[in-house]
């Protein structure tokens, strides 16, 4: 072999990265003097030696990256809607349990919907910033997990991927019920619902329930996320229904003809909850593997434990702009106060199907990296941004049409829809951010690049709290009112989704960082 072909360290020359770039013709030519002279030189004297093999598969392999065959973007789109569909059905049907299991509670007085409602206000605080990186980071290694197996690289790869996730999932949620149990009270009293409060006993109640049966909400909304990474929204779709259907039979039966009041209601959200876990646990059980013991689940558990608490990190930098948001109107008075949670809930429920695209995105990226189908992996990134790009404009059309007319569902005050007509330009416009940031999540998550999100959603959270802290300030020593004020939070809250995009769409389009996977082999010779 000619030594000349290699420079210093190893890295290739010019001229064999050449050769490499037109692997075409080199496969016309006849490559046995070739492979008969790097035979001579390793010892090798078999012309139809593994070498040769060896040279041919990668000449091949370069010729399949240079000359990929197409892929149908019909096929790409029916996977993405199988996934995305059902993902967005299972949400809305969760939103609408949500209101009716309100409206039950409704019927027994005010003062029981207030305390449920600062209960599970209180809940939902203490587990989500846990709980949703749990869901996400679920997707992806699953998703990995089944691509791997595709790629006949690893035997049972699902079935102990499965296994370290529902143990981590038994863990975090028997935290979770002892850190409530223990803070409940602390909780409910920085909540302004504390012991002297006529709303603590009722929401002492539901809140000890709640806690006490946290780890089947976390582990279903676990095993939701492997369904999807398995790419089953099917088997999620139908126990989210089981679930929501159950509760809501439930809680009349248990609030009313039981007389059990706010605790009824809790538990009928758990043992709904129960049936629908045991349901999923059923049918991921029935075709896979599972073993919860062994130092093999150990190690799954501890694998995936990093990417969980990188998650949290970029949750938490999100979640502290929201609350900032809302802690700052707060100070206002109450009409602006109340305006800007009527904008929140519509800007939130119009990126529902953002984030089951995302979701969908996610699921068929991991599979794909995994399995080192590199030219599905990029059609799905690319053909997921199209989409997303067009559900924003859509988003965006129909929310601005709909603007004078959907405020008026929440309130008929007149000063709060003022306030809200100045502000319903920011949410029309923060859906384009928010389809857009959620499908970058969903891709800088499928590629495995979670160190990489947490940073760029601290520096988005930064650039955020900077625009909202400083509109506050400047709005309040120029006299400019409550209405620049909550100008100056939707902007910053602009800023956070407009940067969340920025951060992962550059490296995407420059193949950097954890994008790097969707690099071209032509670019990594060159490198």
């Amino acid at each position: 072999m000619d030594r000349s072909l290699l420079g210093t360290r190893g890295v290739a020359t010019p001229q064999l990265q050449n050769q490499h770039k037109h692997s075409a013709t080199l496969r016309r030519r006849n490559p046995r003097p070739v492979l008969a002279a790097f035979n001579a030189e390793f010892g090798e004297q078999d012309g139809d030696s593994v070498t040769e093999q060896l040279v041919d598969a990668s000449l091949a392999a370069v010729d399949s990256e240079l000359h990929p065959q197409p892929i149908s973007t019909a096929a790409i789109d029916k996977e993405i809607f199988s996934l995305a569909l059902p993902g967005a059905a299972a949400m809305a049907a969760d939103s609408l349990a949500s209101l009716v299991s309100t409206a039950w509670v409704g019927r027994l007085g005010s003062e029981q919907l207030a305390a449920v409602g600062v209960a599970s206000s209180l809940y939902l605080a203490a587990t989500k910033l846990v709980n949703t990186p749990l869901l996400i980071v679920s997707v992806s290694t699953i998703a990995a997990a089944l691509g791997q197996e595709q790629d006949a690289r690893k035997v049972d790869s699902v079935g102990q991927a499965l296994s370290g996730v529902i143990l981590v999932a038994l863990v975090v949620g028997a935290v979770e019920a002892s850190a409530l149990g223990l803070w409940a009270v602390p909780g409910l009293d920085l909540w302004g619902a504390g012991p002297a409060s006529p709303l603590y006993p009722d929401a002492a109640s539901y809140l000890f329930i709640r806690a006490l049966t946290a780890p089947i909400p976390l582990l279903l909304l676990t095993l939701q996320g492997c369904c999807r990474g398995l790419g089953d929204s099917n088997s999620q779709y139908k126990a989210t229904m089981v679930c929501n259907v159950i509760n809501i039979l439930l809680e009349p039966l248990f609030i009313f003809t039981f007389g059990w009041g706010v605790k009824g209601a809790a538990a009928a959200v758990a043992l709904s909850q129960l049936v629908s876990l045991v349901v999923l646990l059923g049918v991921l059980g029935r075709r896979y593997k599972l073993s919860l013991m062994g130092g093999q689940a150990l190690s799954n558990t501890l694998e995936y434990l990093r990417p969980t608490g990188l998650v949290m990190l970029r949750t938490l930098a999100v979640y502290s702009c929201f609350a900032t948001a809302t802690g700052i109107v707060a100070r206002t008075d109450a009409v602006h106060t109340a305006a800007h949670q009527v904008c929140l809930q519509l800007a939130l429920a119009a990126a529902l199907c953002a984030d089951s695209l995302s979701v969908a995105a996610q699921a068929m990226l991991a599979k794909s990296t995994a399995a080192g189908d590199k030219h599905t992996a990029k059609a799905v990134a690319d053909r997921s941004l199209q989409l997303a790009t067009n559900l924003g404009f859509l988003v965006m059309a129909g929310l601005g049409l709909a603007s004078p007319f959907l405020p008026r569902l929440f309130t008929t005050d007149p000063a709060v829809l003022a306030a809200i007509n100045h502000t319903m330009p920011f949410v029309v416009a923060i859906q384009m951010f928010y389809s857009l940031g959620f499908l970058m999540d969903g891709l800088v998550y499928g590629t495995g690049g979670y160190r990489y999100a947490s940073v760029a959603s601290a520096l988005s959270a930064g650039a955020s709290l900077a625009v909202m802290l400083g509109g506050a300030v400047l709005a309040d020593r120029w006299g400019a009112g409550a209405d620049a004020v909550l100008a100056a939070v939707w902007a910053g809250l602009t800023a956070l989704l407009a940067g969340r995009f920025l951060t992962v769409y550059v490296p995407f389009r420059l193949r950097l960082g954890p994008f790097q996977k969707l690099a071209p082999v032509t670019r990594k010779l060159q490198e």
